[in-house]
């Protein structure tokens, strides 16, 4: 998409007010999907752990030492081919779906530094949420508070990385323009 505007408009820069509506429904039917997407994960942890840290660390450490009769589940301790297993693909999946909305959310009109610091905090969230359960499993049961903290972190960051661009394309903010006049970049608010 950028390329094309790239191509197509080189001394125009990029609004996302002003794509065309096909592209806006293409971007939007993506965010939606990565919507219901995210929301399924939170509701898949949930079901499995209750947010409850004690449960949580069950799931990766297992609780083969606790006495049976106050449990409701039963888990075994996740081997490292396991652990391996669940990362593998959620390392290349995450990775991807945050360089992709990284990428949308650089095209739009908010401050270069807030976009920086938004970028490195989602990436930064999506390392711990894959080494959280390693963390869990070999080191303390206590990552377990931090892996449910980073759930919600991580949820806020990608619900964050679609909104914005989503608000400027269907103007739910107010527009900002940019010109270099003089070598000086000039914003207009309207």
């Amino acid at each position: 998409m950028t390329a094309y505007y790239g191509q197509n408009y080189p001394r125009r820069p990029f609004y996302y007010a002003t794509l065309p509506q096909s592209s806006k429904l293409l971007i939007s039917c993506f965010f939606l999907a990565m919507t219901f997407s995210i929301g399924l994960s939170v509701m898949s942890y949930h079901l499995k752990t209750k947010f409850d840290p004690k449960v949580a660390a069950y799931v990766i450490r297992g609780n083969e030492g606790e006495d049976q009769s106050s449990l409701r589940e039963f888990y075994f301790a996740k081997s490292k081919q396991e652990l391996a297993e669940v990362s593998h693909p959620h390392i290349f999946i995450q990775g991807l779906l945050i360089f992709i909305l990284a990428h949308l959310f650089t095209l739009t009109q908010i401050a270069e530094r807030r976009k920086g610091k938004i970028i490195v905090l989602s990436f930064g969230s999506y390392l711990l949420g894959i080494a959280a359960p390693w963390l869990i499993r070999f080191v303390t049961p206590w990552f377990s508070y931090v892996q449910i903290v980073n759930l919600f972190v991580f949820a806020f960051l990608i619900g964050y990385l679609m909104a914005v661009p989503f608000a400027e394309m269907w103007g739910l903010l107010p527009s900002q323009k940019r010109d270099l006049k003089d070598g000086k970049e000039i914003v207009h608010i309207s």
